[in-house]
């Protein structure tokens, strides 16, 4: 929330935008459903982080991206895990506008 004295306007343009993208839960394995039953699309999620890229390029005037986590499913078959998170990173250097930050989740341990 932004405070402003009564008269003062907002800025017409913000200081600086960047990208947001989190749990891409990515694994090489047949779609089917979450722990929790809600339908997935595992091999997809390679695709739906390329339009985020593609969204984000357009966009043109972002400082940065930040990724929240979760790049490997965690009904990815542990063997596989590994190359699945490679797979995945390999796809976020195609953000053209600056820097990709990552927190490590509770899928990200397991692979340390």
């Amino acid at each position: 929330m932004m405070l402003m004295k009564k008269k003062q306007s907002p800025q017409e343009k913000p200081m600086f935008s960047f990208g947001v993208i989190t749990d891409i839960q990515y694994a090489d394995i047949h779609d089917g459903k979450s722990f929790l039953g809600v339908p997935r699309y595992y091999r997809h999620a390679s695709e739906v982080l390329r339009r985020a890229m593609d969204t984000w390029n357009k966009h043109g005037n972002l400082a940065f991206a930040v990724h929240f986590g979760d790049i490997v499913d965690g009904l990815c078959p542990k063997k596989q895990s590994k190359q699945a998170f490679e797979r995945i990173l390999s796809e976020l250097p195609n953000f053209e506008n600056g820097p990709v930050y990552h927190m490590l989740s509770n899928h990200g341990w397991e692979l340390l």
